[in-house]
């Protein structure tokens, strides 16, 4: 008798301390955190447990997984990608950890975002020049448009809405060392055929084709100079001379070379 008292006890004790942890409607990975320190428990690509989900203010009530000392917050809904088992959300936050950190601004007005990563696919947005986007996928493979070669990048916008973008007319912001190797100038096609020609400007070949020069803008002495040897690149116009000396050469992707050291892309 005693020892089914003992095991009654028992039984109601565990249901107590059970019943006392969260009970979580299901598993989330922050995609873009409103909270602006980076030092945040609820950064970007935390995997949190959504207690509660309210559908009239389309928000989530999200705690910080085993750390009680951390007070639950809620964040938008769009901010976070929802998983109904917690495998999947740190599945998910693996595979999202090189994008954490990485945004996008639109180099021009009206960049379309779509549905699917395709051209024919439906338009759901348009970016607004120099707009702002979070980066939360890249596809592996680059995707050639008309001669234009690059990555469809899945994004989201500060209104929530998702979709894909092709990174052509995309500057990206905060890019990880893995998206951003340094050139092998020795290898690098591109790079190489750059450094290896002297560059004039383009209002030369009019002239040059109809055989009439207007030589206050038509000189040996202008045009753009690179310098692999040096790390320098070198401008010259009527009026006016720049120099760039970088350290390294860095491409974000493909097509796109950062000069380290200078503000010269």
């Amino acid at each position: 008798m005693k020892f089914h008292k003992l095991l009654g006890i028992l039984i109601v004790l565990t249901l107590v301390f059970i019943s006392c942890g969260p009970r979580y409607q299901g598993y989330g990975v922050i995609l873009w955190s409103d909270q602006e320190d980076k030092a945040t428990p609820f950064a970007n690509g935390v995997v949190v447990g959504i207690l509660t989900i309210s559908e009239i203010r389309d928000v989530y009530g999200i705690k910080i997984l085993d750390n009680e000392e951390i007070i639950p917050i809620e964040m938008p809904r769009w901010r976070i990608r929802s998983f109904s088992r917690l495998p999947e959300a740190q599945g998910f936050a693996e595979s999202y950890k090189d994008y954490r950190d990485e945004f996008a601004r639109s180099a021009t007005q009206g960049l379309p975002i779509r549905s699917n990563p395709d051209n024919l696919s439906t338009m759901v947005y348009r970016l607004r020049q120099n707009e702002k986007i979070k980066i939360i996928s890249r596809q592996d493979e680059l995707t050639d448009l008309s001669g234009l070669v690059d990555y469809w990048y899945n994004a989201i916008t500060m209104d929530g809405t998702q979709g894909w973008v092709f990174g052509h007319n995309l500057r990206l912001e905060n890019p990880t060392t893995a998206s951003q190797p340094v050139v092998d100038e020795i290898t690098d096609e591109l790079l190489l055929s750059f450094f290896d020609n002297v560059w004039r400007p383009e209002s030369y070949w009019p002239m040059i084709r109809d055989r009439q020069f207007n030589f206050d803008t038509f000189s040996p002495e202008f045009g753009l100079f690179p310098d692999r040897e040096n790390k320098t690149i070198r401008l010259v116009l009527p009026g006016e001379v720049q120099e760039f000396t970088y350290t390294n050469i860095f491409r974000p992707r493909f097509g796109q070379y950062l000069a380290e050291g200078s503000d010269l892309q």
